[in-house]
């Protein structure tokens, strides 16, 4: 009769700590595979198409204030870890209010390093997973199989429009917070 009591018990505390670990909410979490820092390294045409060489602004069309950018630097992967938490709760901030909102791990990251009055700060352009099926199939254009030679790792994503799948985003490593974010137009 005891073994029962405790064996009655043992499940019960089990199932209890299952469905509390299933009800607290989770804080949102980036796929860390889908984040890419453009360096400096890596196709000159990336750092050419990102800051526009007329103006001396990040090239975006997410509804943010863009600075002046007066050079480039390389944000660590600490930096990096440090951040995508940060923007990960500010993305689903933003999604929350929307109906049939994107999951928060669908989205794919490009860093940038800019410096702007002298602070560092680091740009973030974020673009959905769905952005793949559109390079693949075409544009409204006609534009087709680009999918081979576009490497988003290497090459800035440049969409506008498009609502919540496609953002942009302004860090400042001083004081760990995103200082600017918006959703590129609308869908």
């Amino acid at each position: 009769m005891r073994r029962s009591f405790l064996l009655i018990i043992t499940v019960a505390s089990v199932f209890s700590a299952t469905v509390l670990a299933q009800t607290i909410p989770r804080e949102p979490q980036l796929n860390s595979d889908r984040g890419v820092v453009l360096a400096r390294n890596s196709a000159r045409g990336a750092w050419g198409s990102v800051i526009d060489s007329v103006s001396h602004r990040v090239w975006s069309c997410a509804v943010i204030k863009l600075p002046s950018v007066s050079e480039l630097w390389v944000p660590s992967p600490q930096q990096i870890r440090v951040l995508e938490p940060i923007l990960a709760k500010v993305l689903a901030e933003s999604l929350s209010a929307r109906p049939r909102a994107p999951l928060i791990s669908d989205y794919y990251r490009q860093y940038v390093g800019i410096v702007v009055s002298g602070r560092r700060l680091v740009f973030i352009n974020g673009f959905h997973e769905s952005f793949f099926q559109w390079v693949v199939q075409g544009d409204s254009g006609g534009h087709q199989g680009r999918a081979t030679a576009f490497d988003w790792r290497r090459t800035q994503v440049q969409v506008c429009d498009g609502g919540e799948y496609y953002f942009g985003a302004i860090y400042d490593p001083n004081s760990a917070s995103i200082v600017q974010f918006g959703f590129n137009g609308t869908p």
